[in-house]
């Protein structure tokens, strides 16, 4: 992370736009997609937010209340993602859920996006589209406008041991793809002692723990490990495909998962 490239373009941020701050069954825990296939909603397919944002910036909190209000609306066949970057730190408070996979993450997008620098809050939609975090009506529109039809993703989740899960996963798209896997808490609250929300207790929804990517053709199977963190709390995987060269995501699915460590 060159943390003065990400620091000079949070600043040019700044003077554009005033709001940014740049049960489970032993042998089976599998969803597979619950969607009707090419059914989104009112029919128009489905969606992939990613958000990247940080406790340490204090143009986030408006971003992740924006996004709790899209979940919280029970959009159907819209996935969201908050990732938690790493490069602001620095600043007197270390957010738990930070990453500096997940700042690459964002970086990766700066560069295929064209855009000068990493700043938060951000959203990417679909793996093509970014702007503001907090800009509602930006992404309301987007949600409209900037949907996939259907996915042909099919992904299924079983239990191995006290510590790792089986995932195999079916694309119906035989081209070489993208296949990002993450492991999402569903939620959290922090309170922030220091730095730029120092004070102020923070709501996160769909939180980022861990994140896999791998290139995939067709069918395959993998063997995970859990974060640790999420040995005691129910948690969902989120996984989704994107083009090499586009990075438009081209298919999405989804498990929830309640972990259970006693499992030999």
């Amino acid at each position: 992370m060159k943390k003065k490239f990400a620091f000079s373009y949070f600043i040019i941020g700044i003077l554009l736009v005033a709001t940014s701050c740049f049960s489970f069954d032993s042998k089976k825990i599998t969803e597979k997609n619950k969607r009707e296939e090419g059914k989104g909603e009112e029919g128009k397919g489905f969606t992939v937010i990613e958000l990247f944002t940080s406790e340490g910036c204090s143009s986030c909190p408006s971003a992740d209340k924006l996004i709790s209000r899209i979940k919280s609306e029970n959009k159907k066949d819209v996935y969201i993602l908050s990732f938690h970057v790493d490069y602001w730190n620095r600043l007197g408070w270390k957010d738990v859920f930070s990453q500096p996979a997940f700042t690459e993450r964002q970086q990766i997008y700066a560069t295929h996006l064209s855009l000068q620098g990493v700043y938060t809050p951000q959203i990417v939609v679909n793996g093509t589209e970014e702007f503001v975090g907090s800009d509602e009506k930006r992404l309301r529109t987007s949600l409209k406008n900037n949907v996939n039809p259907s996915s042909d993703l099919i992904i299924e989740v079983s239990q191995i041991n006290n510590s790792n899960i089986h995932l195999a996963y079916k694309n119906a798209n035989s081209n070489s793809e993208l296949l990002n896997i993450a492991f999402i808490q569903p939620e959290a609250i922090t309170d922030v002692k220091r730095g730029e929300n120092g004070g102020r207790r923070l709501h996160h929804v769909n939180i980022v723990r861990e994140f896999k990517t791998i290139q995939i053709s067709g069918a395959g199977n993998l063997d995970i490990k859990v974060p640790a963190a999420l040995h005691d709390l129910p948690f969902k995987i989120i996984a989704y495909t994107q083009q090499k060269n586009s990075f438009k995501v081209t298919g999405v699915a989804q498990a929830s998962v309640i972990f259970n460590r006693k499992q030999s």
